[in-house]
């Protein structure tokens, strides 16, 4: 009797299949009754990044392209931006896309705040020290949701104002005149709440031993400083700041300087900080807390930086790693940079209730808790990597963005794109056994590409002027694409160049403020490479190019460039134009490798040696492009993988998986291509390439289950290639400790099996929780969210009690997130419905994790449309309590499936 799945798989191999619209973006699973979720699971960015995400499907395969992290890093579409345009200091300002006045310039801020946390409200008194550049008897600066008790001028007796909460502007008009190059103090008394939202000055609160306590924290990126106080909100506007709180004698009060205490009557006391250095607003940051603990040690060229990290009581035990993390990678800034670090101590804190996965204040870096707390019983390898790259992404913008700001948040790319690269190289420095600059091209590189390789991609460097639009920035172009451009750049200056022209850089232009071509200058002045006209290339268009490389006669390669699109027509729409790149072109052989620049044209040839066998183009994946090679040249490429694929290191395996799928998806190459090359993966052993393959396997197999032959075939094929290696790690688990990337790898293949129905796979699962439910921590932490969701998936709604149950009473933060992502695996749609319902409630579910679980379940076949409709019937809900580095999320899903 002969085995029709094999036969059925042989279509796809041997060609049979030419209709890839299967493939296409736009082809919706789900609403042929398709589940399937595309793991897109990368540290996003920080500051968005909210972790690995879970896989991904179909449709969410696009938005979490555009999404980012992190969550993770989780990422938006941007508008269509506006140019930005300064007005005089005596116009009239007639719509929120007009920047602030540039007449008045702040030197200096004296900053007090009464903070009552019984009531959430405050008081507030700030004095600005402004220097007047050109005459004016107007002052305009923002101010959002205060009340305005006084407003008082040095010098002038009369001061009448208004606030226009739609600009967000406090203007002020004077009776005389202010008199260019003289200085006037600027004080303004207010009050204002303590919001319930997630940013300006914002409230939060946890729990421990059934008592509840409060905390006020700040989140002032990209424009909530004028919602904790009267100021000129915009990055260029840099001063000091002389902060001092206010508070119940219950309570710690930090800040970004280091600061002392005094008793004051009524059981209050005030804390009073050092002057700050000169920064912008978007880096002030304040904090009053109670019940909290905190570690400490030393650091620096010196040994004279104070570290501390703080948490709740109950998890001061979980802040070791981070302590000795952030000690290790200042030390290692210093020398990368040459600059020593800049301030006498550096904070961190981690924060209950945070939208994002931390942010850069300078001095007092503020952490989502899963962002910051590693505990070696109960976390994973992963856990361990997501708190070491996170604490170096923030730390490497002490220096780049801190030290050295953008001007405007056109260039933000130019603070969290550098970050985001650097964080790899801080990271990998200081714990190489988590060995992340391996995983740059999974965890950055390839989202990015999949992002931009979308029709409503965005350029790198784009004009913003409304405050709305700023939040869109935050997104996998700025992080991702960014810091693959760098990374593509600091291999082909090489890194002792770069480092030199990185260094002059912020020596130059420190405690100031730099755009995108200052950088460009100072980097062109230590290489021969024409930095600014290649990286322009890359900076101001949308979109990167595919290399097709074709073999003519035995000693040459000719290389030619378009621009890649993974939908048909978009490509077809834009054949006519003209874009083109200057590629960093290089290549690596059986006999050398090499490095050249493809200029900005469609033609190019490299030289080969004589007795080249094969070729491989885009060595490492450093370069920010695909690659499509001629017949000749994917069949060398699949037969060394299947002789010795070892010859090739796992990111250029990765690369070469990613671009034969991407190429099929696009229409440039049959899915066979893909599928034959997948065929050495039974020999393959790092976590790399079966990290991208798996999410391209599992991409395809969940587009066919409408053809039911061809699904059984490739779910078994799939089935077979991973089979050996997951008994291998399985077998060598029992006997010795996995390291990081194995147990990756084992997570990544029990995750794939599962997809693929494989009983055996599911039953271990469900035998392993059932063991362990009543000790759930003897569940392998690097598989324990995959064993929860696949108990809740097959079980009824007793099971999802169970698991909800567990949620409720959970406080690992880490754990919380791993019991209510699998409660979104449910079929039952009451109980999905109740989910969506709490995301908004922020009462079991934190304001914090609401959209995560609206995205989850958006990718579901069951939830799909409950999800939708939920977003639809509450979006003026969801418009009052999102915060900018959230509600972004929600207008993607709008934009993509209205």
């Amino acid at each position: 009797m002969t085995d029709n799945r094999s036969d059925n798989f042989d279509r796809l191999i041997m060609d049979d299949v030419e209709d890839v619209s299967f493939l296409q973006p736009g082809h919706d699973s789900r609403r042929s009754g398709k589940k399937a979720k595309y793991d897109q699971s990368q540290f996003v960015c920080p500051k968005i990044r909210i972790y690995a995400l879970a896989a991904m499907g179909a449709i969410l395969f696009i938005v979490i392209a555009m999404l980012a992290a992190f969550l993770p890093r989780n990422c938006e579409e941007l508008k269509s931006p506006v140019k930005a345009t300064n007005s005089s200091q005596e116009d009239i300002i007639p719509s929120v896309s007009r920047r602030l006045p540039e007449n008045i310039q702040p030197i200096h801020y004296d900053l007090q705040i009464d903070a009552r946390l019984s009531d959430w409200t405050f008081n507030g008194l700030v004095t600005i020290l402004v220097k007047v550049k050109k005459s004016t008897n107007r002052i305009i600066l923002h101010s959002v949701n205060q009340t305005i008790k006084s407003v008082a001028v040095t010098g002038h007796k009369e001061a009448t104002f208004t606030v226009d909460q739609t600009l967000q502007q406090l203007k002020i008009e004077l009776n005389s005149k202010l008199e260019t190059s003289k200085t006037y103090n600027l004080t303004i008394e207010y009050e204002s709440v303590i919001s319930s939202g997630l940013d300006g000055f914002y409230q939060s609160t946890f729990t421990d031993k059934g008592k509840k306590f409060r905390l006020a924290t700040t989140q002032m990126e990209p424009n909530g400083a004028r919602r904790a106080f009267p100021c000129f909100d915009e990055p260029a506007f840099k001063a000091t700041f002389t902060i001092s709180i206010i508070h119940d004698k219950k309570y710690t009060a930090i800040s970004n300087m280091p600061g002392t205490t005094a008793s004051l009557k009524h059981n209050r006391e005030k804390t009073t900080f050092s002057k700050t250095v000169k920064m912008s607003t978007y880096l002030v940051a304040f904090v009053v807390f109670e019940n909290f603990g905190f570690v400490q040690t030393t650091t620096g060229k010196h040994n004279n930086i104070s570290v501390r990290v703080y948490a709740p009581s109950f998890e001061v035990n979980k802040t070791h790693f981070a302590l000795n993390t952030t000690r290790e990678i200042i030390k290692h800034y210093e020398k990368l940079f040459g600059i020593e670090f800049p301030l006498p101590k550096s904070d961190m804190i981690a924060i209950p209730d945070f939208s994002a996965g931390a942010m850069e204040n300078w001095g007092l870096i503020t952490y989502r808790r899963t962002a910051i707390l590693y505990d070696e019983k109960t976390s994973s390898g992963r856990d361990k990597q997501w708190v070491s790259i996170v604490i170096a992404h923030e730390l490497a913008h002490q220096w780049f963005g801190n030290l050295v700001t953008m001007k405007w948040w056109n260039d933000l790319w130019l603070n969290e794109g550098f970050a985001s690269f650097v964080e790899f190289l801080g990271s990998d420095a200081v714990n190489p056994e988590l060995r992340t600059l391996e995983q740059f091209y999974t965890e950055t590189q390839s989202g990015a590409l999949q992002a931009d390789a979308l029709a409503n991609s965005h350029p790198i460097d784009v004009q913003v002027n409304d405050g709305a639009e700023i939040g869109e920035l935050f997104d996998s172009i700025s992080y991702n694409k960014g810091s693959s451009i760098l990374y593509m750049l600091y291999t082909a200056m090489t890194p002792k160049k770069f480092k030199k022209g990185l260094g002059q850089y912020l020596k130059d232009f420190a405690y100031s403020n730099a755009e995108t071509k200052d950088l460009w200058g100072k980097l062109e002045n230590t290489t021969n490479i024409p930095v600014a006209k290649m990286m322009n290339t890359w900076v101001k268009k949308k979109g990167f190019p595919v290399v097709m490389v074709k073999k003519i006669g035995d000693r040459k390669l000719s290389l030619t460039q378009e621009r890649f699109f993974v939908s048909q027509n978009e490509r077809r729409k834009y054949k006519d134009d003209d874009y083109t790149w200057i590629i960093p072109i290089t290549y690596k052989t059986n006999i050398d490798k090499g490095m050249q620049l493809m200029y900005p044209k469609k033609d190019f040839t490299i030289n080969l040696q004589k007795g080249t066998e094969w070729y491989k183009v885009n060595v490492n994946q450093t370069g920010f492009y695909r690659v499509n090679y001629d017949d000749a040249g994917w069949n060398s490429i699949i037969n060394l993988l299947e002789r010795n694929h070892t010859s090739l290191n796992p990111s250029d395996r990765a690369g070469l998986i990613s671009d034969s799928f991407e190429l099929s998806r696009a229409g440039l190459e049959k899915i066979s291509r893909f599928l034959n090359l997948t065929k050495y993966l039974k020999k393959e052993k790092s976590y790399v390439p079966w990290k991208i393959a798996t999410l391209n396997l599992n991409y395809v197999t969940s587009m066919l289950k409408d053809n039911p032959e061809i699904y059984a075939a490739l779910t078994n094929h799939t089935r077979e290639l991973i089979k050996d290696t997951l008994k291998s790690l399985r077998s060598n688990s029992k006997t010795s400790e996995e390291n990081h990337l194995k147990k990756s790898l084992n997570a990544t293949l029990i995750s794939t099996a599962l997809a693929m129905g494989d009983n055996e796979t599911i039953q271990e699962a469900l035998d392993n929780y059932r063991k362990n439910r009543n000790s759930t921590s003897n569940i392998d932490s690097s598989i324990r969210g995959l064993v929860y969701s696949i108990y809740v998936k097959t079980g009824c709604r007793a099971e999802w009690e169970e698991i909800f149950d567990k949620f409720k009473k959970e406080k690992d933060p880490t754990e919380i997130r791993r019991l209510l992502l699998s409660l979104t695996d449910t079929k039952d749609a009451e109980l999905l419905k109740k989910l969506l319902k709490m995301s908004i409630e922020s009462k079991i579910i934190r304001k914090q994790d609401g959209y995560m679980v609206v995205k989850e379940i958006l990718q579901t076949h069951a939830g799909h449309d409950l999800a939708w409709n939920f977003i639809k019937r509450n979006w003026k809900t969801i418009v009052k309590t999102s915060v900018v580095k959230i509600f972004p999320i929600y207008l993607s899903l709008i934009k993509l499936y209205n």
